[in-house]
This record gives structure tokens, C-alpha cells and sequence, in this order.
């Protein structure tokens, strides 16, 4: 069990990219591998006795279909007496615990409410990049050193003689 393994109490799925979007890529679908939810909108917590999904009325309907016989339990957010999954984690999280989450797909603005959420309990929050990736299909995975580099003749810069005052070599 990777959490064991990386001391982790409670795992998050956002179910964003790196770029924060609610609608992406296939490879960056992670709260569907996860759960097998499809919906756009949604968040997962694992932990070793539970599994959860929170999401919005939108996607009840959809979300009880799609996690039928996975294990996974759907959480209603917004709803009259439901628990958002934030005080959820708080409110679950053992004493000193840690919560993984994947600091490529969370805002700053996310962490601190997990931080807040989970002081009480003195827990803290490990970032691992990426960590779902080691179940992605190769084709899927993101490659954190890859890059490329083109030729100085492909630039824009260099095309449009947007700035003369730019030196290039290359």
C-alpha cells in the first residue's frame, strides 16, 4: 500500500490539472481512475478505511451510478446538513496525521483551507508531484524532465521582430 508506505493518514484527489481546470485532459483524469466518477467536478478522499467522493447536485445522479460496487461513498455537498469534504478531513483525520495531495493540481488557496482544516488535529500536508502517475499507462505519464527545444528561426519573436532590443543566439 503506497499511503503506508509514504506515511500518509488520507490521500486527496482533486481531479484539476496543473492548470487548475475543472474539464481535463485525459491524462490528468485522476479522480476517474480513482473512483470511476466522470463527472467534471469533484473531490476524492482516501483513507485506509474509507473512500469518498464529494460532489455537487449536479452529478448525484450520475456519481451514484458510476460509484456502484466500488467501494467508494458518495458525499453530497451543498446540501442541508452535508459535511463538505474539508471538515470531513478534519474531523477524520487521526491525531498527527498526514494528508497527501498532489501540488501540481491544488491551488494555494486549496492548501491553506486543508491546513486550516486539519490543524486541530495537528496534522500536515506532504505534496508529492504527480503520485498517481505510477498507475498511469506509459503513454499517459507525465514526463517531469522532457522538454524540447526548436530552433531560434521558429521563434516569434525572432519571426515578427517584436523586440529589437532582444539578443538571440542560437
Amino acid at each position: 500500500n503506497y499511503m503506508q508506505q509514504w506515511g500518509w493518514s488520507a490521500a486527496i484527489i482533486s481531479g484539476s490539472d496543473p492548470h487548475n481546470s475543472e474539464y481535463t485532459p485525459e491524462r490528468w483524469r485522476q479522480r476517474a481512475f480513482i473512483s470511476g466518477f466522470t463527472g467534471s467536478a469533484g473531490t476524492v478522499i482516501v483513507t485506509m478505511d474509507h473512500a469518498g467522493l464529494w460532489t455537487d447536485s449536479r452529478y448525484f445522479i450520475q456519481a451514484n451510478k458510476e460509484l456502484e460496487g466500488s467501494g467508494v461513498e458518495l458525499h453530497k455537498v451543498s446540501q442541508p446538513d452535508s459535511t463538505e469534504w474539508c471538515s470531513w478531513l478534519g474531523n477524520n483525520l487521526p491525531n498527527g496525521g498526514t494528508v497527501g495531495i498532489d501540488g501540481l493540481c491544488m491551488s494555494s488557496a486549496v492548501v491553506a483551507e486543508i491546513e486550516e482544516s486539519i490543524a486541530s488535529a495537528n496534522g500536515k500536508i506532504e505534496s508529492k508531484a504527480d503520485y498517481l502517475n505510477i498507475f498511469s499507462p506509459l503513454s499517459l505519464r507525465y514526463r517531469h524532465s522532457s522538454t524540447r527545444s526548436f530552433p531560434c528561426q521558429y521563434c516569434y519573436i525572432c519571426l515578427s521582430g517584436a523586440n529589437s532590443n532582444l539578443s538571440i543566439t542560437g
